[in-house]
């Protein structure tokens, strides 16, 4: 996936759910969910990838020390 096409991603996916589009509204609603739930924990989120190689969806957060 080139770099234009992943800074898009996120906008076309939601762009598709709010429309009722049906074709990869999955897809787009789960990333934004998960972009949402990661950077509410304090973490971040980003897309990585080539054309005409793997495309990975990576995060972070970060550790808990005490947990109760």
């Amino acid at each position: 996936m080139s770099k234009e096409d992943i800074s898009r991603l996120y906008v076309n996916q939601i762009k598709n759910s709010q429309n009722n589009e049906r074709k990869n509204i999955s897809f787009g609603m789960g990333l934004k969910l998960s972009k949402e739930f990661v950077e509410n924990n304090n973490g971040e989120m980003w897309i990585e990838g080539e054309p005409g190689k793997c495309t990975t969806v990576l995060f972070t957060l970060n550790k808990l020390d005490n947990i109760s």
